[in-house]
């Protein structure tokens, strides 16, 4: 589910942006400022989550960070459910290695595999003698942690400890937990995942106990370090937490599972910050449904298992809203989709790997990270972009104006015999006070753009309107326009094709 955070270098995401600590988020157009011209959005040094496109102050267009291809490829399991070296048996958790090796939780085998790059097999690294207590035995876990050395760490659900399998070891030792389940310093009840610092300190989820506590290296007793405070929806407490992640300056993630949202709690903090869902259970992209595993990255995204949506999410700081990156079409087993993901880890190669518990597979999805910065002026207007980058900052370019300056071309009942609209266009009434009509002829289906410019060649006036062969009448209101003469101008094909005057009382 997890590397250490130190291990996660950013540079691999950035394919055409490089994003540093003190990056800044900032966007500017360029390109073609004539209609039907090309505009690109140029950005900064940061590394670009969101462009969002505006003509007139209306979103127009947005286009997103999508970072990994749709479909997974299997890599570990995918043989159906059993407890050969070739199966899993709804595994809850992943991780994989600088070196690409998978670690899996095969939870109801109640053991971790260990997958060599493009093995078909995986061999048991902890675990696998059975459900039980014993010190070489699991009962139902959960929640892993693998550190950089190879140590596997494990929440051990139903014996309330943590156990840590040194390489090559054939039993755990304890190092959080083992004195049954309780409430007290030295005990766990049902913890469901755990978390490994530098510094060797473990962060376990407590489930049953909504709190997360902290044991350090050889301590025989944890400290609450979020939440403890009852379950409850309140910012201080938790409703049967999951998974966890802590970040390298100490921030403490934790998927709140029954609240539907995941908290970051600052060192020290007495309350935890919503950074995804938090808006009750459901399919919307500002929901959650059963949160589970999660992953942060060295840019604070948060990646959720969001598990009875059939999806991964990813959550930017500064944004209220989640965007898929893997499954999120329904429940399959098709390699686009996922069934019940209850566990991911993102690779030093920027990869991500998601623990398929429903398929019992682990999928891998390639990483893509492209973003379209064009965009075509196809109608008159005021053009900007905003830029919402991956370090919660938000950047909006000045306004481009194009096409709006198109002159004043023909009086009134002037025939225009270019191609795209033939015969007569007239204006009633006219003079008008506060609506009028426009009429003209079309000769196809297009979307063509209405102007009122006043003898300035200023527009006061611009609408989109699709038009139909035959003839068009558009009603326009006028009522805030000032008493005077105005000219109505219908532009496609970037051209003005008709020009009518309007007298405005």
């Amino acid at each position: 589910m997890k590397t250490k955070s130190t291990l996660f270098v950013a540079s691999i995401f950035l394919l055409f942006a490089r994003f540093s600590a003190n990056a800044q988020c900032s966007v500017t157009i360029a390109g073609s400022t004539t209609l039907g011209g090309q505009l690109a959005a140029k950005t900064g040094d940061c590394h670009v989550e969101v462009l969002q496109w505006q003509v007139n102050g209306q979103d127009v267009y947005t286009s997103y960070q999508t970072q990994y291809k749709r479909k997974g490829a299997v890599v570990a399991g995918g043989n159906d459910y059993g407890a050969t070296s070739t199966q899993l048996a709804s595994p809850g958790d992943v991780h994989v290695d600088a070196a690409g090796n998978v670690y899996v939780l095969d939870g109801n085998n109640n053991r971790v595999q260990k997958w060599a790059p493009g093995a078909t097999e995986g061999v048991t690294v902890a675990g696998g003698n059975g459900l039980g207590s014993a010190s070489n035995q699991l009962f139902l876990p959960q929640g892993f942690y693998v550190d950089g050395i190879g140590n596997v760490y494990i929440a051990d659900l139903f014996n309330n400890r943590v156990e840590k399998w040194v390489p090559g070891a054939t039993s755990g030792v304890i190092v959080a937990g083992g004195n049954g389940y309780g409430a007290g310093a030295n005990q766990l009840a049902s913890p469901k995942d755990v978390f490994v610092d530098g510094s060797g300190n473990v962060y376990v989820t407590d489930a049953d106990n909504n709190r997360v506590q902290r044991w350090a290296p050889g301590a025989t007793m944890g400290v609450t370090v979020a939440g403890g405070n009852g379950y409850g929806s309140n910012a201080n407490q938790f409703r049967n937490p999951f998974g966890i992640f802590v970040d390298a300056a100490g921030n403490i993630y934790v998927s709140d599972r029954s609240n539907n949202r995941v908290q970051k709690w600052a060192p020290g903090a007495s309350a935890g910050e919503t950074v995804a869902g938090g808006n009750g259970s459901g399919e919307d992209s500002t929901q959650l449904n059963d949160p589970r595993g999660l992953f942060v990255d060295n840019m604070g995204r948060v990646y959720v298992c969001d598990y009875f949506n059939n999806r991964i999410q990813k959550w930017v700081t500064g944004m209220n809203f989640g965007v898929t990156v893997a499954g999120g079409r329904g429940v399959g087993s098709q390699p686009g989709r996922l069934n019940h993901p209850a566990g991911l880890s993102i690779s030093t190669s920027g990869d991500m790997y998601v623990a398929d518990e429903g398929n019992n597979r682990v999928q891998k999805y390639e990483a893509l990270n492209f973003i379209r910065n064009k965009f075509t002026a196809s109608a008159p207007g005021k053009y900007r972009v905003i830029a919402v980058c991956s370090n919660g900052l938000v950047d909006t370019s000045a306004e481009v104006e194009i096409g709006m300056s198109v002159a004043i071309a023909a009086p009134v009942s002037v025939e225009h015999a270019t191609e795209g609209y033939k015969g007569r266009s007239s204006v009633f009434p006219n003079p008008a006070a506060d609506f009028t009509t426009v009429k003209f002829s079309a000769a196809k289906q297009e979307t063509a753009t209405i102007q009122v410019i006043d003898i300035s060649g200023k527009a006061l006036i611009r609408i989109n309107y699709n038009t139909i062969p035959g003839i068009n009448q558009v009603r326009l209101d006028v009522s805030k326009l000032s008493a005077g003469t105005y000219v109505i101008n219908i532009i496609s094909e970037n051209k003005v094709q008709h020009a009518m005057k309007l007298n405005k009382l």
